[in-house]
């Protein structure tokens, strides 16, 4: 009998490595506890199935990383997927992480699907630890990011936010993170962005060039952030809630504190609600005085 690893890791620093796990989350938890360190590379050679979420702490002790790549390899498209209630992976405070899918360039070859139908699941959660422990320099490009219909079982596909709670406020400015080239579909929220208040913002923050199907609620939403980007998206398909004063459907939403930033040549479509409270393509809702937000 011939065991082959899901997950293969190498590191300039501590175990080099390759050394094999079964799943992305016993990958992380070696990461956490030291055992590989400076800059790695997590190969994803098999599909994985995760039974809990795949936390990935900051760097500093025992933990010592200066960046991580993480990428599907042996020329065939992978699956990370689990049924996880709370996150399927937790960049924890994680700082220089790039999730790239493709196998050459600009292809979506992996495939990241939280397929839980309870609790408030999310599939990708950047998070804060504290006021000064944020998430920063995170990529995810290039992926395939899912959860199962219909679209509300899934609170968000990719959620920048508080560490503690998903959706709140962060402790911390979660900073210069951009979410490229994936698809998403089936979740509430496709990408949401919580940044700690409107005189604490999330920095530089880019969400470009994904196309965007399936979304329950919002398809893009960005509060307290400073030089936000938004562009290139192609959004079609935000059709679930009956709606509210405050629950209309959105493909994409500025709220809160916004200073400066773009969203731009963006594609909208089929945005619909079957309340009165209605659908808007575009909902810029900041509180800030003097905003600077350009919309092209």
């Amino acid at each position: 009998m011939s065991l082959q690893a899901q997950v293969s890791v190498t590191a300039t620093g501590g175990v080099p490595g390759p050394t094999a796990y079964p799943t992305l989350k016993a990958a992380f938890d070696a990461i956490n506890a030291g055992t590989h360190q400076l800059s790695i590379s997590i190969a994803i050679t098999g599909n994985t199935t995760e039974t809990a979420t795949a936390v990935l702490n900051s760097s500093g002790a025992p933990a010592n990383y200066n960046s991580i790549l993480i990428k599907p390899t042996g020329g065939a498209a992978r699956v990370i997927s689990g049924n996880v209630a709370g996150a399927l992976i937790k960049l924890n405070g994680a700082d220089n992480v790039t999730i790239d899918g493709s196998l050459t360039a600009g292809t979506r070859d992996l495939t990241i699907r939280n397929t839980a139908t309870s609790g408030t699941p999310q599939i990708i959660w950047v998070a804060s630890v504290s006021a000064s422990n944020g998430a920063t320099g995170i990529t995810v490009m290039n992926c395939i990011i899912e959860g199962t219909a219909p679209a509300n079982r899934i609170h968000a596909a990719i959620m920048q936010s508080s560490g503690t709670t998903a959706g709140n406020a962060a402790e911390g400015p979660n900073s210069t993170n951009l979410y490229a080239n994936n698809q998403i579909r089936f979740a509430q929220y496709a990408v949401a962005m919580a940044g700690p208040s409107s005189t604490n913002l999330d920095i530089e923050n880019t969400i470009t060039n994904n196309v965007i199907t399936d979304i329950w609620y919002r398809a893009i939403w960005a509060g307290n952030q400073f030089g936000v980007l938004i562009s290139q998206n192609t959004i079609t398909g935000v059709t679930g809630v009956s709606g509210s004063s405050t629950q209309q459907s959105v493909g994409i939403q500025v709220a809160n504190g916004i200073t400066d930033g773009l969203i731009e040549k963006n594609t909208i479509s089929n945005i619909k609600i079957s309340g009165f409270w209605g659908a808007d393509g575009i909902l810029l809702n900041s509180t800030s005085a003097n905003t600077n937000l350009s919309v092209q």
